[in-house]
């Protein structure tokens, strides 16, 4: 697997900033297009939760400086582009509104200058670059590679996927078929098995903030909301 993974690599090393919320930081560089989701309506936790601060930064900008340094090109999947401009990075608009994440994921692939893509939510503080590189590296073996729960619930908005999963979603859209996993029924996919029982985080309520918070160190927690 170690060859395999060093052929999707490119060079640099970097390494996080103080404070940051940053695990299985390595001297890794994907050839790959990260995509940050970020047009939803954060109907549960009430507010946007793109810009829930955490060290004085919002919440995007944590994320986007975990996978920067990490991947050839980054993009922004969001309507409001205004909203998400000060971030310095490329904004995707949705071509067709309204859709979800498979809007996103459509128009920011199709967008991106890779073949390969790796697509994250914009509520997800602590980003496992070990787990990037194994599903990465996994999509070279299929159309795309999905991390997978122990009780076998798939996560399709941190996971990889190749160009050719465009068609597919598309023909899904003009269904009227707007559920990622349903969309990928006749693709290629690769189960990646998650490294532990927790699954992924992701802050979807104010209570779930308020309990990441609580596990940072002291002094990260300035501007906070309650």
């Amino acid at each position: 697997m170690k060859s395999s993974i060093q052929s999707i690599l490119g060079a640099g090393v970097v390494s996080s900033a103080p404070g940051d919320p940053v695990r299985h930081i390595a001297p890794m560089r994907f050839r790959a297009t990260a995509v940050i989701l970020a047009g939803g309506n954060s109907s549960r936790m009430g507010r946007d939760k793109r810009f829930l601060p955490f060290a004085g930064r919002p919440l995007i900008q944590i994320i986007a400086a975990q996978v920067r340094p990490h991947f050839e090109e980054l993009v922004i999947a969001a309507n409001d582009g205004c909203a998400v401009a000060g971030c310095g990075i490329r904004v995707v608009a949705d071509e067709i509104p309204g859709l979800g994440p498979i809007g996103g994921m459509v128009s920011s692939m199709a967008a991106s200058h890779h073949d390969t893509c790796f697509v994250l939510p914009c509520d997800m503080p602590q980003i496992d670059l070990a787990l990037i590189a194994r599903l990465l590296d996994s999509a070279r073996r299929g159309d795309c590679a999905i991390p997978v729960s122990a009780e076998g619930r798939y996560e399709p908005l941190f996971a990889a996927y190749r160009k050719r999963v465009l068609p597919f979603l598309r023909r899904a859209i003009a269904c009227g078929v707007y559920k990622v996993m349903d969309a990928l029924r006749d693709c290629k996919i690769v189960s990646v098995n998650l490294p532990t029982a927790e699954g992924l985080q992701n802050l979807n309520t104010l209570d779930d903030y308020r309990r990441w918070l609580d596990t940072q160190p002291a002094g990260n927690s300035s501007g906070v909301i309650f």
